[in-house]
């Protein structure tokens, strides 16, 4: 089975989001580039604040969602 870029799937946004020992979670940034960059940026999080759980994910926060909506 051939893999397909993320343009070729329908545009799939790749979300990166925190998650602190308080359990407070945020979506920190949002990429519609392949996976690849995504995960570069992903180790950056991780390198800069190593306090809290980053991880990708293809769904972002609720408050980020309800900010897309607003503007």
């Amino acid at each position: 089975m051939a893999r397909t870029s993320a343009r070729a799937r329908g545009g799939v946004m790749i979300y990166i989001n925190r998650k602190d020992d308080f359990g407070n979670l945020e979506t920190v940034d949002q990429f519609n580039q392949e996976r690849k960059y995504a995960k570069e940026m992903l180790k950056e999080y991780r390198l800069s604040d190593p306090s809290a759980r980053y991880y990708i994910s293809q769904r972002p926060c609720k408050d980020w969602q309800l900010k897309a909506v607003q503007q």
